[in-house]
């Protein structure tokens, strides 16, 4: 319970926080990220769409078929290319974000403890592109924890907690992501950092859950959740780092 209080409450001081600091300038950088992203798959999606009914059109003779069979089929792709967004767009816009979420946290920790961490270009960089090295992983582990659950979709009645399981496995693994940006700084290695979320998977699963949430609400989620998540979840695991030492 404590580390489901914890989380909540690190996210309410956070709005408090961004606008002491001066992080409200931020916002937009996540947002420009999130759209681009989003053009992106759009497009990936309409481009498979053409070439998919240009197939089956040559290879079946749908032609007399082809205004509905076409946005039948532009409709399933452009929901799969979505649903693929949503497994992973957490792991491409963190690794995009990287350099402002692990600035973001460490000018919070600034803000909450005075502690100015010197941190250089070239150890930016390092941080950032540790950063990356740590999606990578738990995008691994997470597309084969999902793999798994989603085969559960063929075993009833455990079909039915299907999306409930695929929910916690990204937060958990979106908790992890925001988590790590401070740990960096405290000098974990990968496997330390993975044993850290290990010891407080509730604080990372309900972290995650509320960065999700409030990233779904539309147009603000795309700006103000990163920013937001990397304040509340910075200052929430600088509290548990603070009760492991005491």
């Amino acid at each position: 319970m404590k580390s489901l209080y914890l989380a909540f409450e690190s996210y309410m001081e956070a709005f408090s926080i961004v606008k002491k600091a001066g992080f409200k300038k931020y916002y937009f950088i996540p947002g420009v990220v999130s759209i681009i992203l989003l053009m992106i798959f759009y497009f990936v999606g309409e481009f498979f769409s053409i070439q998919l009914f240009d197939l089956l059109e040559k290879g079946f003779g749908i032609e007399k078929y082809g205004k509905v069979i076409y946005l039948f089929i532009k409709i399933v792709i452009t929901m799969a290319v979505f649903l693929i967004y949503f497994l992973i767009y957490k792991t491409l816009l963190l690794m995009s974000l990287s350099l402002v979420l692990s600035y973001i946290s460490e000018k919070t920790e600034e803000h909450l403890e005075g502690i100015k961490h010197e941190i250089g270009i070239k150890e930016n960089l390092r941080l950032a592109w540790r950063s990356v090295v740590i999606s990578a992983k738990s995008f691994m582990r997470e597309l084969i924890g999902t793999i798994i659950v989603t085969l559960l979709s063929f075993v009833f009645p455990l079909n039915l907690l299907v999306p409930a399981i695929l929910f916690l496995i990204q937060s958990y693994y979106t908790g992890f992501a925001f988590i790590d940006y401070t740990l960096e700084r405290q000098k974990f290695n990968s496997e330390q950092s993975f044993k850290f979320i290990k010891e407080n998977k509730i604080f990372a699963i309900t972290s995650g859950m509320i960065f999700i949430i409030f990233y779904l609400i539309p147009v603000i989620g795309i700006f103000m959740a990163p920013i937001l998540a990397a304040v509340a979840v910075t200052r929430g695991t600088l509290v548990i780092l603070k009760s492991r030492n005491s």
